[in-house]
């Protein structure tokens, strides 16, 4: 490496920066980071990142029956799941994915209400509140560490604490650090429900409605959001020529000269957006006792969901035809800019046959209808548009090359009648006749009673939906043509998913009791969506806008082969036997749940573009160093030739949970139970996707497990009263 003078480009003798070149921030910030721990000039950190785990979970319920007509029963739910990670830099910066704390708190309220109006109708009325609460907070993201070490910024804004990202290439010359702010996404859902259940002669008629309010408050951690500054990764060698404004080494830049470029962003952190949708249904169904073998099940329902809405008006769409940005009750359009889709009717049919008369063979089938509003992904939200959203990347000249202590440049108001859009910045668009994702499901099963406790059944269930969530078009952020900015996210795709179901069902027998389950089904989509699943590297958008069967293939969650076996032998009191036997074996139960499943799948890449598959894929499965062949793929040279999407398919899994219980009597109305239970007993790792890069020194190697997979092991108390 030899140094260069960022203002003359002469090298810099013994590659000593002067201390009149020196920045003071710059050098501040080098001098936090710790000293390293092996040798080497590049990775020679090694941290001993700490994580603790705390979960806290309560539960309440109360039953009281006022008489023999009116009873009710209330339950209340509370967790608090924190996660703390110390990062790479052990708590003094944010750096390292995961780091900083994550805290995950849940409550929920359910009150249930059961009125006898007179001998054949009852009525119930039910109330549910349920808020999620998911914060992610950097390390020491309290402080406003720009202010301690004197970093710049984003022009105007000084209300932020934390730290700017700071970093260069992919992190080797000094680790990333800083933050984008706070993640926090808050859910708030309301319902209301009644319905009033009516039986005359051969019918149970049960009609009613609900109402559902949800309401998000979401604030996006974004990389850009207190501003980004990005050094070069070039290193300057002896007889190469360095730009001016640089020394030829990232850590030297930091310290002594410019960015390479910057990033920023105009949004408000501090009041976020808050956008709120309506789920309302009415129903009627009627099940039918046609005869004493024969039961049929006949409803309709209607469904009305809202687009949501944002509660300051703060979200914004496009007009592909007049390429401008459309705003909430302007133009025609109103709040959501996205049209209500009233045409959610949803018929129900099912039907049960006891075969024999003798209620030991059943036949039952069924099909029916259901909506779902999917909103897209947190990303994909029109909360994340201009005006009220804008990222700017500045390349060169005075607001790229910025000095550490300088600030980077607000980026500019947007004007959505003549949007002239920063580069950095995609336009997400709705379409205004976008419609509600269609479920068709249906299924029929065969079930039959062996003996009076063990039972089996044979079912085939399927589904098909339409209008599925599909991002068509993925956005350019670097263009002049806004029309080319614009990710287009509409609700086009289909899926399909077929299944055969085998459940073996023992129930109590001398103590052993037991459900085992296989599965083979296929499920399968054109969309990939706006969550690929882990084998998609991320891709979310089409191959093709105008032909989305060429994304034809299984769905990220896809899984072909699934076996489970839950099991529970118990021993009793023991009646009978000395007390010396009760004492020591009685009231024991011991539990064990195994599952098996196929692998989940995946696709491989090369470049942006799926791979052609040309040879074998398989090298060795059973040893993730050598689980692909990388011999069998080449870059493809169009959609043609590109293998089918996520047609590879990872390791199988495999776990056995066990716990143990025994219930030891306190008192007349009190008991103790004392229970260890172990998840993943044996320790079977659960391997990861191979990396899927064909670029990638590493492609076809399995190198991660997938989280909080590894054995685990609790104790608990339990009190029963």
């Amino acid at each position: 490496i030899q140094l260069v003078n960022p203002n003359t480009g002469e090298p810099l003798r013994n590659n000593v920066i002067p201390s009149s070149l020196l920045n003071p921030t710059g050098l501040a910030l080098a001098n936090a980071y710790p000293l390293p721990t092996r040798g080497g000039v590049l990775r020679n950190f090694e941290p001993n990142r700490l994580r603790v785990n705390s979960f806290d979970d309560l539960d309440a319920r109360i039953d009281h029956r006022f008489n023999e007509d009116h009873t009710i029963f209330g339950r209340v739910s509370i967790a608090r799941d924190d996660l703390f990670d110390a990062g790479r830099l052990v708590n003094t910066f944010q750096a390292g994915f995961g780091a900083g704390a994550n805290k995950t708190d849940a409550e929920s309220i359910a009150l249930n209400y059961t009125a006898v109006i007179n001998d054949s109708m009852v009525n119930e009325f039910r109330f549910g509140w349920v808020s999620g609460f998911t914060q992610f907070l950097p390390i020491n993201g309290d402080i406003n560490q720009n202010a301690l070490f004197g970093v710049g910024g984003i022009e105007g804004i000084s209300v932020y604490t934390g730290i700017s990202l700071i970093g260069a290439g992919d992190g080797r010359y000094f680790e990333y650090l800083g933050d984008g702010g706070e993640f926090r996404l808050d859910e708030r859902t309301f319902q209301f429900s009644d319905a009033v259940t009516w039986t005359k002669g051969n019918h149970t008629m049960k009609f009613g409605a609900s109402i559902i309010q949800r309401k998000v408050v979401g604030v996006p951690s974004d990389f850009a959001g207190k501003g980004f500054y990005f050094y070069s990764d070039r290193v300057a060698t002896p007889g190469t020529s360095v730009p001016l404004g640089f020394t030829g080494y990232a850590l030297s830049d930091l310290i002594a000269a410019k960015t390479d470029f910057t990033v920023a962003d105009r949004q408000d952190l501090l009041n976020p957006p808050t956008v709120e949708s309506w789920e309302n249904g009415f129903f009627f169904q009627d099940d039918w006792r046609a005869s004493r073998r024969v039961t049929l099940n006949l409803g309709l329902r209607y469904e009305i969901f809202t687009p949501y809405t944002e509660d300051q008006d703060r979200l914004a769409n496009y007009d592909p035809i007049t390429e401008t940005l459309v705003l909430p009750n302007e133009g025609g359009v109103g709040r959501s800019t996205v049209d209500t889709d009233w045409n959610n009717f949803a018929p129900r049919i099912g039907v049960a046959i006891d075969l024999t008369g003798e209620n030991r063979t059943v036949l039952r089938g069924g099909y029916g209808i259901f909506y779902s509003l999917d909103r897209g992904g947190v990303e994909n939200q029109l909360t994340k548009n201009p005006p009220f959203f804008v990222q700017q990347f500045i390349f060169g000249g005075p607001g790229g090359n910025r000095r550490i202590n300088e600030t980077i440049e607000l980026p500019p108001v947007v004007d959505p009648n003549a949007p002239s859009i920063p580069n950095g910045n995609t336009v997400r668009y709705v379409p205004r006749d976008t419609r509600n994702t269609l479920v068709h499901q249906y299924n029929i099963t065969f079930e039959h009673q062996l003996t009076d406790d063990l039972s089996i059944s044979a079912a085939y269930v399927g589904t098909h939906a339409e209008n599925i969530n599909a991002i068509v078009s993925q956005g350019t952020t670097f263009t002049d043509q806004i029309g080319n900015r614009v990710t287009t996210i509409a609700n086009i795709g289909t899926s399909n998913y077929n299944s055969l179901q085998i459940k073996v069902q023992q129930r109590p027998w001398h103590g052993l009791s037991y459900l085992a389950g296989y599965t083979y089904g296929k499920a399968t989509d054109n969309a990939a969506g706006p969550f690929p699943g882990p084998g998609a590297a991320g891709r979310t958008a089409a191959t093709d806008p105008d032909n989305l069967d060429l994304d034809e293939g299984a769905t990220g969650y896809d899984v072909r082969h699934r076996f489970t076996w839950a099991g529970s032998y118990e021993v009793g009191d023991l009646d009978g036997k000395s007390d010396a036997v009760r004492y020591i074996f009685g009231d024991w139960q011991a539990n064990s749940i195994v599952s098996w499943s196929s692998g989940a799948p995946f696709t491989v890449f090369g470049g942006f573009n799926r791979a052609n598959l040309i040879g074998d894929p398989r090298l060795d499965g059973d040893n993730p160093d050598r689980f692909l062949n990388p011999a069998a793929f080449v870059d493809s040279t169009g959609p043609n030739d590109q293998m089918e999407r996520n047609s590879l398919y990872g390791p199988n899994y495999l776990t056995v949970d066990a716990s143990l219980f025994r219930r030891v009597g306190l008192t007349e109305n009190l008991d103790v139970e004392f229970r260890i239970e172990a998840f993943n007993l044996f320790n079977t790792p659960q391997y990861g996707t191979p990396v899927i890069f064909r670029g990638d020194g590493n492609f076809g190697r399995i190198l991660n497990t997938i989280q909080s997979t590894e054995r685990q092991i609790q104790l608990g108390v339990r009190f029963i009263f």
